[in-house]
């Protein structure tokens, strides 16, 4: 197979599928030529068809025709098809969260009887960044399923544990993120919180937030101000972040961190009302399971994975896409 860098270098060889595009990469399986178009932006390893020898089908949806409507429908009829399987997918996923927290647990407890400070807290760190690489990998198998299911194939429980080579690639975009996002939004969100102090009660407020207290009008005021300023900021800044996750899963050689940034907030341009609504479709799912005497929350996490991945294919396509 060629390498990844293949991807975006001029026409050559003209691609065999679309002749009026050039070919930028070679099929990892039988070696045809693809254009941008059949390896999906240099996102697929394998040609058109040998995806269909594999028993895949193209995902109907893009961003010029999805609806929460259109994509609701295509992942239930999905979900119906294989919710067993997926349930099991999502219990294992439980198992290996509540395996790792346990792990957790044990080590701080070695750490805490070590009666040293500095070793606890060096162990609790290297634990908690471990569960969440560890969790995270499997969240990225658990995405390759649901990708699968909704191109047509069954479920395949391995490929939960299919993306553990991604381990250096996934940390490096956690820590950019972090960078490049996370912090600033935090920045503009506290700035926000002391500029609207600083309205209210004047420099006096900031030396003594505890008058803030006693202060209900300014309390509330605060308080508003904060919730308006993270919502607008995880709305437009920080929601497109909630594709890094299915783009790391779907890309068979995952680009560099910062040009996986760049695809999801290229995504998420012109469709971060529909994502919200998708976002809140998500929320009342799981209100439904919990509410299904806790037994539900299985399966609504599992049809919750199968939303998250239609979502991400929809939004990363443009209508050229589908061939």
């Amino acid at each position: 197979m060629s390498d990844s860098s293949d991807y975006g270098q001029g026409p050559g060889t003209p691609c065999p599928v679309h002749p009026d595009r050039g070919a930028k990469r070679a099929c990892g399986r039988c070696g045809n030529f693809m254009c941008d178009i059949c390896s999906e932006r240099g996102m697929r390893s394998l040609c058109l068809a040998c995806r269909e020898r594999e028993g895949f089908t193209a995902f109907p949806l893009n961003r010029s025709n999805w609806t929460i409507g259109s994509l609701w429908e295509l992942c239930w009829a999905a979900f119906q098809r294989e919710w067993g399987m997926l349930s099991v997918a999502a219990l294992i996923l439980m198992g290996v969260s509540g395996g790792a927290q346990m792990f957790m647990n044990l080590v701080v407890a070695i750490g805490g009887a070590s009666n040293s400070v500095a070793l606890t807290v060096v162990l609790t760190l290297i634990v908690v960044i471990a569960q969440m690489l560890v969790q995270g990998l499997v969240q990225l198998g658990f995405l390759r399923v649901a990708f699968d299911v909704l191109h047509g194939r069954s479920v395949d429980l391995a490929r939960l544990f299919s993306q553990m080579n991604k381990l250096v690639h996934y940390a490096m975009t956690l820590i950019v993120m972090m960078l490049v996002l996370f912090i600033p939004a935090l920045l503009l969100i506290s700035g926000g919180a002391v500029a609207v102090m600083l309205g209210m009660g004047g420099v006096e407020a900031l030396r003594h937030p505890a008058t803030l207290l006693n202060n209900p009008g300014m309390l509330i005021a605060v308080t508003s101000a904060v919730g308006v300023l993270g919502i607008i900021v995880c709305s437009y800044l920080l929601l497109p972040l909630y594709l890094l996750q299915p783009e790391l899963a779907f890309c068979d050689d995952p680009p560099s961190p910062l040009e996986v940034l760049q695809r999801c907030w290229r995504y998420a341009d012109g469709q971060r009302l529909r994502m919200l609504g998708v976002c809140v479709l998500m929320v009342v799912i799981s209100l439904v399971g919990l509410l299904a005497c806790c037994v539900g929350l299985i399966p609504a996490m599992a049809l919750i994975q199968v939303l998250f991945a239609g979502m991400y294919l929809a939004v990363s396509r443009e209508a050229e896409d589908l061939g």
